[in-house]
């Protein structure tokens, strides 16, 4: 199946393998979703 998002992504696979999440940011959305688990507002 030709697909132009697929095409696009892999066509320019170096440009969006440079990009990085930040440093910690995995373990801050853990601490955020523990807290909202924690407190009764997780859906």
């Amino acid at each position: 199946m030709n697909n132009r998002l697929e095409t696009f992504v892999k066509e320019n696979r170096k440009a969006f393998d440079i990009m990085e999440p930040p440093a910690g940011l995995w373990a801050k959305i853990e601490l955020e979703l523990d807290a909202k688990k924690n407190s009764g507002s997780a859906k």
